[in-house]
């Protein structure tokens, strides 16, 4: 069995992202720290990190990924009009096709 241990994860890429934040790793190192506390349930830093993400790399479709992740926290706390209001954002302001399609599909589901 694999032991997951996602806050040393979460330490190390801060620390990556403090000691190269002209990598071209970051971005990736940023939505690496969202899923890690997604998957630590710590919702209250994972908003933080996409808005952070959103007000670093607005057009990287990274961020789109990432925002992703908040309208499914939203759609899991009942919060339906914000979940569309984060899909529809996506849908117009990324350029990535799966992204797209993915943020649609969770708009039709909510939208019935």
């Amino acid at each position: 069995m694999v032991k997951h241990e996602y806050r040393k994860g979460v330490d190390d890429l801060k620390k990556l992202i403090e000691k190269f934040p002209d990598s071209v790793h970051v971005v990736e190192a940023h939505y690496l720290i969202i899923e890690s506390y997604a998957q630590m349930e710590k919702n209250m830093n994972l908003v933080m990190w996409v808005e952070k993400m959103v007000e670093l790399f607005p057009d990287n479709r990274m961020t789109g990924y990432a925002l992703l992740k908040i309208g499914s926290l939203y759609e899991l706390e009942g919060r339906h009009d914000d979940a569309i209001r984060i899909y529809r954002t996506i849908v117009s302001a990324y350029d990535d096709n799966s992204l797209i399609e993915k943020a649609q599909k969770a708009v039709k589901s909510l939208d019935l």
